[in-house]
């Protein structure tokens, strides 16, 4: 390979994280979320790089590394033809695997992304730019009745501010929308001297704009974040980030599980996803003077899958299982209270590996990330790739209580800059 294809090469994964900006491009065809334009550039991607995985020092370095993740991802493997022997169990496996290739590739590029910081400023800049100005079209769009595939319509009213047409961008979600931002948010925040300030004072007001039009329960989480790269930093003292970061999480859980809605107010009114009221809420739990406090579709879940839990803690019911064998229990248990009759993905990385994979799942997945946030602290204080990787890692271990997260595509390129900085400088070349 020559000078210049190296050259040409070593943007990929560049490129690849730009592409993130694009996992919904709304075109006529269905196509599943996980195949979509991060996907086709992976395949370039790995046909250049290629010779990586031919590199048996790369491998060796890599597996004493990530052998949490990698166990975790043959465990699962295991599990699809054990517990349900049918193809579409391997599911779940193979993009995990497909995901900790991608960490694999950009680890295998060590000393690029040690050489270059300033291509990750302006690299974190357009992936603003790539997710903020189409979510911001959409959101304005929207407000002035527009329909439009950028954002929802303004028809579903919600607590506090009404009717609102959130963003979405290239995204089937808002909170995928926001999730994708969260990278840039920390790596621009947490860079004391940028190229341009300017430059990086325009991506944080976009971010900052686009994050809190998404109405996203994850804001909270993201906050925390911020606290413990703060801690992380010697900003702030240990005691203080978790006084300040459990009361954050304890709120936000409190709003997630449950909702308060004026009593004038029928709280189906209000917007019908998993922040919502279900139907079969008929009165509130409690209420105080002009307020009723309503459970969610959350609590509602979570109410769901605790016999679940009891009855296969130990296997899981197998991978990508959940919402067949929630089919399954409804057909034979037409009368069942309504709560139990909800239909939907596990809505947590923790109770959804522990459901569908197991205890032992389950405890790679926390080796996983005790071993990540351990590996932080090979990678000097100064560079400032080493705050927006503990920032992921806190918001990726705390947004996955209530979403399924494992597979958000720029997490595990976060990963792979992580054991490419953290990892052994002799063989990452």
């Amino acid at each position: 390979m020559t000078g210049k294809e190296l050259k040409y090469n070593n943007y990929l994964p560049i490129l690849w994280l730009l592409s993130t900006a694009f996992t919904y491009l709304h075109l006529p065809v269905n196509i599943p979320s996980s195949i979509q334009l991060p996907e086709i550039v992976f395949l370039f991607w790995l046909l250049f790089d290629f010779r990586a995985l031919l590199d048996q020092k790369k491998i060796i370095s890599f597996i004493t590394l990530a052998w949490p993740i990698l166990l975790l991802g043959i465990y699962m493997l295991i599990n699809s033809f054990l517990l349900t022997k049918e193809v579409n169990a391997l599911y779940d496996s193979l993009v995990l695997f497909y995901l900790i290739t991608v960490s694999f590739l950009l680890f295998s590029r060590g000393n690029f992304i040690r050489k270059t910081p300033n291509l990750w400023f302006y690299s974190l800049l357009a992936l603003v730019f790539l997710n903020g100005i189409p979510a911001i079209i959409g959101f304005v769009l929207s407000q002035f009745n527009i329909p439009n595939s950028l954002a929802f319509s303004k028809s579903s009213p919600y607590p506090i501010v009404g009717a609102f047409g959130r963003p979405l961008g290239f995204h089937y979600t808002p909170t995928m929308l926001f999730n994708n931002l969260v990278l840039p948010f920390l790596g621009l925040i947490f860079l004391k001297n940028p190229p341009e300030k300017k430059l990086k004072s325009i991506g944080l007001g976009i971010t900052i704009t686009v994050i809190l039009l998404t109405l996203n329960k994850h804001i909270f989480t993201l906050i925390i974040s911020v606290i413990f790269v703060l801690y992380f930093t010697r900003q702030l003292t240990l005691k203080m980030s978790l006084f300040i970061g459990i009361g954050l999480l304890l709120f936000q859980q409190f709003n997630i599980y449950f909702t308060t809605i004026p009593s004038s107010q029928e709280p189906q009114e209000l917007q019908t996803n998993l922040g919502g009221v279900p139907d079969c809420a008929d009165s509130p739990i409690v209420s105080i003077g002009k307020w009723n406090l309503y459970p969610t579709y959350y609590y509602a879940m979570r109410t769901n899958q605790i016999p679940l839990l009891q009855k296969h803690w130990l296997t899981g019911i197998g991978p990508g299982q959940y919402i067949r064998h929630q089919e399954k229990i409804n057909r034979e248990n037409p009368d069942q209270p309504c709560f139990r009759s909800i239909i939907s993905e596990p809505h947590s990385m923790w109770v959804g590996t522990l459901l569908e994979n197991g205890i032992l799942a389950f405890l790679l997945l926390i080796i996983f990330f005790y071993q990540s946030l351990q590996r932080i602290r090979n990678i000097p204080d100064s560079n400032f790739q080493s705050r927006f990787i503990v920032g992921m890692i806190i918001f990726i271990l705390l947004a996955g209580l209530v979403t399924d997260i494992l597979n958000f595509r720029p997490f595990w390129f976060v990963i792979g800059i992580l054991y490419a900085l953290s990892g052994n400088k002799n063989i990452n070349s």
